[in-house]
């Protein structure tokens, strides 16, 4: 059996060496997996010792071969949009929709800035539309809650029930973008949660977090690669990864490759970790200089530095604190050479990379357990939520005759995580008060910074004939002793054709996003879906209904996520 085995993982080895599909690798596994056997039970008749020694050799002969066969299968072109219903708009009463998500924004922080006379573009929008409470669901993770938010059903139903499902190709149920394309309308979809891999729709696409990195953390032993590095020449113990500098150089290791499958094998045996352990995986290093002009004076950033090594090309930045210690991002894909598909075509990602490197997902909000990384920090993460705005600009006028414009601004989400705790001092422990004045402006700085990017995006798509939809996955609330947390009740803000002004606030569902749209497009309403159009709209005078837009079996699950997905997880502290 040992030699089977072996024959099995050096074929799958063969196969993958010459770049051979998905399938070949199967069969050439397969193939050799039958010689192996009989190969295996000669030998155990002469020796059973040599059968396992035979297996052991072989086995060993071809980590590509293992590695390709343990991976989880990558994603090397976007995913086909679901087959749906074609339906014919009709007594539309918006010709465009734009829904502008604020992730985790929350009215407990809104309602005290717009009464300060702050957050001038959303309180425009409340001037002439109206404002509810939007209740989410549980759990309240973001690829689950804005799955549901564009598919008006619950996670039950649209496949996507947990970080470990998070991959698109996961989804039952088609979303809001796929149901415009059955009807030959165009759609602009950037940076929405729950959206990696890709889907081939017509117009421009760009996924959201989480998605698999490159790479893996620098060692078994360092965690966090999402985090960064921190270049101390005295090596003080930190959260992150630490790297000593002697003389005032620094080899610093970007990660370890990520082994990717090329094809979908899977067996149980394929499954564990302990594969992890067995095959080291190649490190990539770069060397840092903290003088001779090689790094940024301090408080400022350097440009983006390109490293290519094994296939791979990646992108990272530095940062110099003003104690003279050096800051490196994690190391991100170069978005004009991916490695890994994150947009619908490739004319999305060459107009991304015109614009300088595009990052899916900054570092990981657990780096402001580093007092000294904090204002590091948030200016890197407004430095990436900038280029997704960027990134829409470019996208939306590419594609003029777009129906459909969806952006999620996580910019709030991923500061309130952090900073919770100096936003909402009395439920966590006393912080030191010097470090508790500095950061207290956090969160609302963050909705400032939002407001900004909102009204920067509504000059492009706010032209009287479009239904403008800002809504959020959730709220915040404290989560002691350190970070802050989701809590059920986020924001819904509606305005343009046929919404008119009301000041008063009730609850709607994010269940309702989705059936509002289509109404306000004159498409009609699905049963299966579980939301509705709020009253008092123009759109929920016209609702036209369909029993259901999707067409044919569901789709059979994709893979779970990988291990680089889930360790960027762990940097933003969503798993444990």
């Amino acid at each position: 059996m040992g030699g089977g085995l072996a024959a099995a993982a050096i074929g799958a080895g063969w196969a993958a060496g010459y770049g051979l599909p998905g399938s070949a690798i199967a069969a050439s596994a397969g193939l050799h997996g039958v010689a192996g056997l009989a190969l295996g039970a000669l030998l155990g008749r002469l020796h059973p010792a040599l059968a396992a020694v035979a297996a052991a050799v072989l086995f060993a002969a071809l980590p590509a071969g293992w590695a390709a066969l343990t991976a989880a299968p990558e994603a090397s072109a976007p995913l086909a949009p679901r087959p749906v219903a074609k339906a014919e708009p009709r007594d539309a009463t918006a010709r465009r929709v734009a829904v502008i998500g604020l992730d985790g924004a929350d009215w407990r922080v809104i309602d005290p800035l717009l009464a300060a006379g702050e957050l001038p573009h959303l309180r425009a929008l409340l001037a002439r539309g109206r404002g509810w409470v939007l209740r989410s669901t549980d759990p309240s993770s973001s690829p689950v809650v804005w799955t549901s938010i564009f598919s008006g059903k619950p996670p039950e139903a649209h496949g996507i029930t947990d970080w470990d499902s998070s991959r698109a190709d996961n989804r039952r149920a088609a979303l809001l973008w796929e149901l415009l394309a059955g009807a030959g309308l165009r759609s602009v979809v950037v940076n929405v949660p729950g959206s990696w891999p890709p889907t081939a729709v017509d117009g421009a696409f760009v996924s959201g977090f989480p998605m698999p990195s490159p790479l893996l953390p620098a060692s078994a032993e360092t965690g966090f690669q999402n985090l960064g590095t921190l270049v101390d020449p005295e090596a003080r113990a930190a959260t992150l990864t630490v790297v000593g500098a002697r003389d005032g150089r620094a080899d610093v290791s970007l990660g370890r490759l990520a082994p990717r499958a090329r094809g979908s094998l899977r067996h149980p045996l394929f499954e564990t970790r302990a594969a992890r352990r067995w095959l080291p995986a190649r490190s990539l290093e770069t060397e840092v200089a903290l003088a001779n002009g090689s790094a940024p004076p301090p408080g400022e950033w350097s440009h983006w530095h390109h490293h290519a090594e094994a296939g791979v090309a990646l992108v990272y930045r530095m940062h110099r604190l003003a104690d003279s210690r050096l800051w490196l991002t994690p190391a991100f894909q170069d978005p004009a050479r991916p490695s890994l598909v994150f947009t619908n075509a490739p004319w999305v990602a060459e107009a991304l990379a015109a614009n300088g490197p595009y990052v899916v997902e900054g570092a990981g909000w657990r780096l402001a357990a580093e007092p000294a990384l904090r204002t590091t920090l948030v200016e890197h993460l407004e430095q990436v939520e900038a280029r997704h705005r960027r990134a829409a600009e470019t996208l939306l006028a590419a594609v003029p005759d777009w129906r459909l414009f969806a952006h999620v601004i996580t910019l709030p989400d991923r500061v309130s995580h952090a900073f919770w705790r100096f936003h909402a001092p009395s439920d966590y422990p006393a912080a030191e008060p010097g470090e508790a004045a500095a950061q207290a402006e956090r969160v609302r700085e963050a909705y400032r910074v939002a407001d900004v990017h909102l009204g920067a995006l509504l000059a492009r798509v706010d032209d009287g004939e479009t239904l403008i939809v800002v809504p959020s996955d959730h709220g915040f609330q404290s989560n002691p002793p350190e970070w802050g947390n989701h809590r059920d009740a986020g924001i819904l803000v509606l305005a343009g054709p046929g919404v008119g002004h009301r000041p008063e606030r009730g609850e709607r569902s994010i269940y309702d996003v989705t059936p509002l749209a289509l109404a306000a497009l004159g498409l009609p309403v699905a049963s299966d879906m579980v939301g509705e159009v709020p009253g008092g709209l123009a759109a929920a005078d016209t609702v036209r209904r369909i029993a259901s837009y999707e067409r044919g079996a569901a789709p059979a699950a994709g893979a779970r996520i990988d291990e680089t997905t889930t360790e960027q997880l762990r940097s933003l502290g969503y798993v444990e």
